[in-house]
């Protein structure tokens, strides 16, 4: 799942890894332009792949 800032899936994004079903703290992650993660998801696609995944 590719998590992005903005609503039409812009500002940057991050992913979440296959085998992982949920995030509980998204205040230590940053979107790929570097704005911080925590309470800021507004769209989200699946996708195949993806350069960048959350710790």
């Amino acid at each position: 799942m590719k998590f992005y800032r903005l609503a039409d899936c812009g500002g940057g994004y991050n992913r979440l890894d296959a085998n992982e079903f949920f995030l509980g703290n998204l205040s230590r992650n940053t979107f790929s332009a570097g704005a911080s993660m925590n309470n800021s998801i507004r769209s989200h696609k699946w996708v195949d792949s993806c350069d960048r995944f959350m710790r």
